[in-house]
């Protein structure tokens, strides 16, 4: 669409004369308006004037009614003449029309008080007693009964109570008696009164809208008591005791639905004392229970003897009948003794003889279990475990460190099959409420059913508890268990003792699938379990059961030098060992943790106690702090011993080598955590009721004595060392313990990781300066003074080994003072430290916000297990004080939000 141009004035086509005509009509328009304008404006001065001279006129009438009527005649007669002078020119002043005055007001009517409103039908004034409903409550009246009964103090007799809590109160205040609940104080004051008149009291509503039944009433009603019968206040003594033993022997309910089904009745031992009855004990009652009942013969009269004495006969004698022929196709069977007996009086029994097919040697071993006449069922439970081992390595409970490849390298040389990934445990036992499996159970025999590769076994099979195999395997497989148990007696004559028979053996074969932890975890898995019912004959031998046995979850079971070591046997362990291994030991003697000795004392780098009794007397973290500067000074000592004997090793570290000595059980740590002592006389005076220390928990860092509901007591095994228990086991630190997974997994892992995004993305905006800053040479030396020196020297060892550009790097042996070889002046020294120093100090930060976390971590974990632990599992502490922990790595991966997934 095109814009049209303007016109052009100068066009030829247009005439300025065409124009006038309109000019002259727009100008004639204006001037007629402003024409009827000055009419108006001179119509209201007229008016004006008018209005002025009557009003003037007016002041000389003489009364003031005329006054009044004249005034309103003259001020309509005023506004119709100013509206139609202003006719002609309303178009000018278009405005909304105006109402007309309105009269003089009136005078407002005076207040009136509103009559009062009726009061509804059936109303009353405030009742002076309270009734309650007979049969609401279930008082045991009956259909006869009353039907309201009135509230009444059984003290005092006071009726006149406004409200029920007003006479809870009464008894309570002025007689001492405390009603637990309303409908106990119903109960207790509730009467019959004749007399009652219901329009003058209040009714106690009850249910859902009122007062509901206590919990004794609810007991009462589930187990269908009948509520006592209360009586008028007048009734005498007499006629209270009467009435009470007519109801007894009167009313018989029915028994309730929970009577019916679950057999619960006011006289339960667990209801009769909350419901004030007396427990007895369930009998069986005949009718005339006092009569004389002689149950060996029959009576002396006609009519009790029957006309014939009916012989007894055994019904289904077939099938009392053993099927021996899958168990002994010998056995010959005396059928001469399953015939039918001879119609025969009854006897004495004292005088009959007992006919049994079997000899008496079954009735002293036959163990109390189920079963038929002839068989009893022995329950078992195999299970599989199976543990993660490096491959080529000795296998171990405790997980392989750099210290064990060479402390055993001679033992790693000899392994059979390297390439066994796993140690696989077969185990069968008997759950604790079946026979114990070692009075019946003879001994079990595992064969793996895969190639002869794919797994090792030294010994196949066990004949004394606990019945487990131990072996090596490369892959999951299928093993074949056979359980044989012990022989069946044969007795031939009830006077001759029972003979074996060798080749009546009872066998049981099963098959297991055994599989193997594919995300290779340290510790033990446990991986199938099967329950079976092994149905025995009741003459099977049953020897003394084995009550001290090991667990099948005791680790000196996966102890096997066989498989650990190849062909190699057990003596030859101690003495085939590496020469590292030897010096290693030496060292290990030169550095104790305790001597007598004060020259030795001066020689080693940490602080050498007189007495163990005193190393144990030290703080937790002082004895920590001890331990890991003797395994340092035991590294650096064997690293200068290596090089000067010319030797070869893996190298180590202390933390390993601190693990070492634990499972060594060289260092304190494994030794008896018991307290001991001090032997300053002040602390003699203890109590000698406190309980023993048991050390700590390598994972959650609490005492082993919290862990004591959660689990077993910690006891040391027959073969854990001759030094005790130990106070921090190196496996506890990977594998979570009982008190991490029910105590303290839920909920606050979550809330640590949740804490710690928050804390990222409020700190990722805002960036805040570690150093106030003015110039490049005050930058230089803050940095530098801000930091630890020894701290700044490590990172340099560290990143001179990198060859980075940024980092200086130097030779202090090119110069007189190793400080020349940063700069001449002190500027170019601080100069070339400055970034040194800089990561030494996002090192140090990083560790102190790391360590930080972790603290607080420990510190929740504590409270929220101390606040679930019962009272009585606690050590005696002092109020309001918490009882020490460790600080462990889970704290610090946790706290760091570093240990989600983690179970």
């Amino acid at each position: 669409m095109t814009v049209s141009k303007r016109m052009r004035l100068d066009s030829p086509s247009f005439d300025v004369h065409d124009a006038v005509p309109e000019i002259l009509a727009d100008i004639d328009t204006e001037i007629a308006l402003r024409g009827r304008l000055e009419e108006t404006l001179q119509g209201r001065i007229q008016w004006a004037l008018s209005m002025q001279s009557a009003l003037r006129a007016g002041r000389t009438q003489k009364s003031a009614s005329d006054a009044q009527g004249g005034s309103q005649n003259l001020q309509k007669l005023a506004t119709d003449t100013l509206v139609n002078v202003e006719l002609p020119s309303s178009i000018l002043f278009a405005t909304a029309p105006k109402p007309a005055p309105a009269a003089q007001p009136t005078a407002p009517a005076p207040y009136r008080r509103p009559a009062p409103r009726p009061k509804p039908f059936g109303h009353r004034s405030k009742g002076s007693f309270l009734f309650v409903n007979a049969q609401t409550i279930g008082a045991g009246y009956g259909a006869n009964g009353p039907q309201y009964l009135l509230l009444k103090c059984p003290i005092c007799s006071r009726t006149a109570f406004s409200s029920l809590q007003g006479l809870l109160n009464h008894a309570r205040i002025t007689h001492s008696i405390e009603y637990g609940t309303h409908d106990a104080c119903i109960k207790a004051c509730a009467v019959e009164d004749p007399s009652i008149n219901l329009d003058d009291g209040i009714e106690v509503g009850l249910g859902p809208s009122g007062v509901l039944p206590g919990l004794q009433t609810l007991f009462q009603r589930a187990v269908g008591v009948e509520l006592p019968v209360l009586l008028p206040d007048a009734t005498t003594k007499q006629e209270s005791d009467q009435a009470t033993a007519d109801s007894a022997e009167n009313v018989h309910p029915e028994p309730s639905t929970l009577a019916q089904t679950l057999g619960i009745h006011d006289e339960t031992a667990a209801l009769a004392p909350f419901l004030g009855k007396e427990a007895r004990r369930r009998e069986i009652r005949v009718y005339d229970e006092d009569t004389h009942v002689d149950i060996g013969s029959y009576g002396n009269t006609s009519k009790e003897r029957p006309a014939k004495a009916g012989a007894w006969r055994m019904t289904f004698a077939q099938r009392n009948v053993a099927v021996l022929d899958g168990i002994n196709p010998d056995m010959e069977v005396d059928h001469e003794q399953e015939k039918e007996p001879e119609a025969t009086p009854f006897k004495d029994s004292t005088n009959m003889e007992t006919h049994s097919p079997r000899g008496q040697a079954e009735l002293v071993n036959l163990p109390s279990s189920s079963g038929s006449r002839f068989h009893f069922t022995a329950r078992i439970s195999i299970s599989d475990r199976n543990l993660f081992v490096a491959p080529g390595l000795p296998s171990s409970f405790t997980p392989i460190t750099s210290a064990s490849l060479f402390l055993t390298c001679s033992c790693a040389e000899k392994r059979a099959c390297p390439s066994h990934t796993h140690k696989w445990m077969i185990g069968v036992e008997n759950p604790s409420y079946a026979i114990p499996l070692s009075s019946v159970l003879k001994y079990i025999k595992v064969t793996p059913l895969c190639e002869p590769e794919d797994f090792e076994l030294s010994v196949d099979t066990a004949d004394k508890p606990p019945y487990a195999i131990v072996g090596t395997a490369r892959k999951p497989f299928l093993a074949r268990v056979e359980l044989v148990f012990n022989d069946v007696l044969n007795t031939v004559d009830s006077g001759k003792e029972p003979e074996s028979q060798p080749n009546l053996e009872q066998r049981m074969v099963l098959e297991h699938w055994v599989d193997l932890d594919q995300f290779r975890t340290s510790g033990v898995v446990l991986g199938e379990e099967q329950l079976v019912d092994a149905e025995l004959d009741r003459r099977t031998e049953v020897k003394p059961a084995v009550v001290h046995s090991a667990s099948l979850s005791s680790k000196d079971l996966w102890k096997n030098t066989h498989l650990d070591s190849g062909s190699t046997p057990s003596s030859a362990k101690d003495t085939d060992v590496s020469p590292a291994y030897s010096i290693l030991l030496e060292l290990v003697r030169q550095y104790p943790l305790t001597s007598h000795n004060k020259d030795q004392a001066e020689c080693v780098p940490y602080r050498l106690v007189s007495s163990r009794a005193r190393f144990k007397n030290l703080v937790a973290g002082r004895q920590q702090a001890i331990k890991w500067a003797r395994a340092r000074a035991i590294k650096e000592a064997f690293e200068c011993a290596l090089e000067e004997a010319q030797m070869t090793c893996p190298s180590i570290s202390t933390a390993e080598l601190f693990l070492w000595l634990q499972e060594k059980e060289q260092a304190p740590g494994v030794e008896n955590a018991h307290t001991v002592e001090s032997e300053d006389p002040i602390r003699k005076g203890r109590k000698a009721t406190d309980q023993a220390h048991e050390g700590w928990c390598g994972f959650c860092g609490l005492e082993l004595v919290l862990h004591q509901p959660l689990e077993r007591p910690i006891k040391q095994e027959e073969n854990e060392g001759r030094l005790g228990e130990c106070l921090l086991r190196a496996n506890d630190t990977r594998s979570p313990c009982d008190m991490y997974r029910n105590v303290l997994l839920p909920g606050i892992n979550d809330m640590v990781l949740f804490r710690r995004r928050k804390e990222i993305e409020q700190l990722s905006g805002k960036g805040q300066p570690l150093l106030q800053l003015s110039s490049a040479q005050n930058i230089h030396r803050q940095l530098v003074q801000s930091v630890d020196p020894g701290l700044i020297s490590l990172v340099k060892d560290v990143l001179s080994d990198m060859g980075l550009s940024t980092f200086q790097t130097t030779d202090p042996h090119s110069t007189q003072y190793p400080i020349d070889g940063y700069g001449s002046r002190r500027s170019d020294v601080e100069a070339s430290i400055a970034p040194h120093a800089l990561i030494a100090l996002a090192l140090k930060c990083f560790l102190q916000d790391t360590v930080r976390q972790g603290v607080s971590q420990a510190l929740k974990e504590k409270t929220v297990a101390l606040q679930q632990l019962a009272s009585g599992s606690r050590r005696g502490s002092k109020k309001g004080e918490l009882p020490p922990s460790l600080l462990t790595p889970h704290h610090i991966l946790a706290g760091n939000g570093l240990a989600e997934g983690r179970l």
